[in-house]
């Protein structure tokens, strides 16, 4: 999904994909096997990466957890363009920030958006992937946002008062 000046610009690229690892049914559950049995005339990576490449182009990404989504992304590449790949945009890793406002906290996507009172209702359009992108976005723009930053979810620096209670 594409962000432009932190809003939707309504662009995005979507594709579903055959499993380049589909060797037998005894490898998968049953949902795994009516999942992948939807995919089947479906395209390879290897058939898309080109179109993926040209719509990230050298833009910035927004990921969560960096470590694992851009490892699988130039691996998934470097299958089919060489030895290694490396994309090169810069990227902003959600987890990353949430790690430094929140440290020590379980900072998996459902807590965030948990965390940042996102109403997670109003994305009834899409499903799968296309959701997931749609809730990171949202999650990015809200983590970034100087009006958040005082969420935080350590209560240890605080004195229970008028303006905060703590509920043990």
């Amino acid at each position: 999904i594409e962000l432009i000046d932190r809003k939707l610009s309504g662009e995005c690229f979507h594709q579903y994909l055959k499993p380049f690892l589909y060797q037998s049914a005894e490898d998968y559950s049953e949902v795994d096997l009516i999942a992948m049995g939807r995919l089947d005339d479906k395209p390879m990576f290897a058939s898309v990466a080109d179109d993926l490449l040209k719509f990230i182009g050298s833009d910035e990404l927004v990921v969560f957890d960096k470590r694992k989504v851009i490892t699988f992304i130039e691996n998934e590449l470097g299958f089919v363009k060489g030895l290694e790949y490396n994309l090169g945009n810069n990227v902003i890793d959600v987890l990353t920030i949430a790690n430094a406002r929140h440290p020590e906290q379980d900072n998996n996507f459902k807590n965030l958006y948990d965390r940042y009172y996102i109403d997670d209702f109003e994305h009834t359009g899409f499903i799968g992937a296309l959701l997931d992108a749609q809730m990171l976005a949202d999650l990015y723009i809200v983590v970034t946002d100087e009006n958040t930053k005082k969420i935080i979810s350590d209560l240890t620096n605080y004195e229970s008062g008028s303006n905060l209670i703590t509920v043990e």
